[in-house]
């Protein structure tokens, strides 16, 4: 989560910025409240799965509504919309069945009773993957920080660093 929130501070140019303010978060808990509500009560990776998903969707939508090139101040306006929308959806489901709304809120609020370490263990690879992704495009965010005009002089493209930056929130905030 360290990961990921650094690097939507360094997209948005903000340092109060989040994973959140993209909706990967809301993306994730809507991905899972909807298994809740098809599927009944999930195995972990079931739940695990969902939330990756969820929040890859979620990024893509983002990033999508941000528009191309430099979306400095898209980008957290349309992940703000859509986390808004996703929880929307998400209190909705949870108050018409109370099986999914008493699972969901253990699942975001957790506990360390049924902690153990092979959900752990399953999850570590894909969480360093993400961290792997944010590491390998830090440098060029942070050229991009300097303005769009000149991380194209640089040689970047604003589009493809803040697609590869969201992707590594997405992974490192949804594991």
């Amino acid at each position: 989560l360290a990961a990921a929130g650094l690097m939507m501070q360094a997209l948005a140019r903000n340092p109060l910025a989040d994973p959140g303010l993209t909706g990967v978060n809301a993306g994730a808990a809507l991905a899972v409240v909807g298994g809740l509500w098809l599927a009944g009560p999930l195995t972990p990776g079931a739940t695990a799965l969902l939330a990756l998903g969820g929040a890859a969707v979620a990024a893509l939508v983002v990033r999508a509504l941000a528009g191309p090139g430099d979306s400095t101040l898209r980008l957290p306006l349309a992940g703000a919309a859509l986390s808004s929308l996703c929880m929307s959806v998400v209190a909705f489901v949870v108050l018409l069945n109370p099986e999914a709304r008493n699972i969901y809120r253990f699942w975001m609020v957790g506990s360390l009773a049924v902690a153990d370490g092979a959900g752990l263990m399953r999850l570590a690879p894909v969480a360093a993957a993400g961290i792997a992704l944010s590491v390998l495009v830090a440098r060029q965010v942070e050229a991009l920080m300097l303005g769009s005009d000149l991380g194209a002089a640089l040689g970047l493209n604003a589009g493809r660093v803040t697609g590869l930056g969201l992707a590594g929130i997405a992974v490192s905030a949804g594991a």
